[in-house]
C-alpha cells in the first residue's frame, strides 16, 4: 500500500515546502492547460506523490466525452475522394478494441466514412459501430 498509513501535517513543513504544495511544475503547465481546456478543475486536494493539484471533472462533463459520438461505418469509402478535413480518433467496440487517428466524412445523420486502410486497421466493416471523436474543441 502507497498510501502514508499517518496523517501529514503540513504545518510542520518548512515554509518553502509549504509554498509550492499544491502548484504546477513549469513543465507540466501544458499538460494542465489542456486538461482545463477539457473540463477538468483545480480542486482543494493535493496529490500525495509528487505535491501537485488534483484536477477533476465529472465524465459526462469532459469537453472530450462529449464530442464522442457513435455512428455506424458507411458502404461508402473515402477512397479516391477528397476529405474534408475533420480529423478523428476512431475506436471500434468489442473485445478488440483498436483505435487510430482518421481523417472522415460524415454520412448522413449515423454513418461515417473511413478508408479502406483507416478501416482495416480498425478491423471493421460496412455497418459496424465506432465512436468518432473529434480532436479539438471548436470541431465538435
Amino acid at each position: 500500500n502507497l498510501m502514508p498509513k499517518h496523517s501529514i501535517y503540513t504545518c510542520l513543513l518548512s515554509p518553502e515546502a509549504q509554498a509550492i504544495m499544491g502548484q504546477v511544475h513549469e513543465n507540466t503547465k501544458p499538460a494542465l492547460a489542456m486538461l482545463q481546456s477539457e473540463g477538468f478543475a483545480i480542486s482543494d486536494l493535493i496529490d500525495i506523490f509528487d505535491g501537485g493539484p488534483v484536477v477533476q471533472c465529472p465524465r459526462d462533463d469532459i469537453n472530450a466525452v462529449r464530442r464522442c459520438h457513435e455512428r455506424l461505418v458507411s458502404t461508402k469509402t473515402l477512397d479516391g475522394t477528397s476529405p474534408n478535413d475533420e480529423s478523428s480518433i476512431v475506436s471500434s467496440h468489442g473485445d478488440s478494441f483498436r483505435a487510430c487517428l482518421a481523417t472522415i466524412r460524415f454520412d448522413g445523420d449515423d454513418s461515417v466514412m473511413l478508408s479502406s486502410s483507416d478501416a482495416a486497421a480498425l478491423r471493421v466493416e460496412a455497418g459496424q459501430k465506432v465512436r468518432c471523436m473529434s480532436l479539438y474543441p471548436q470541431d465538435a
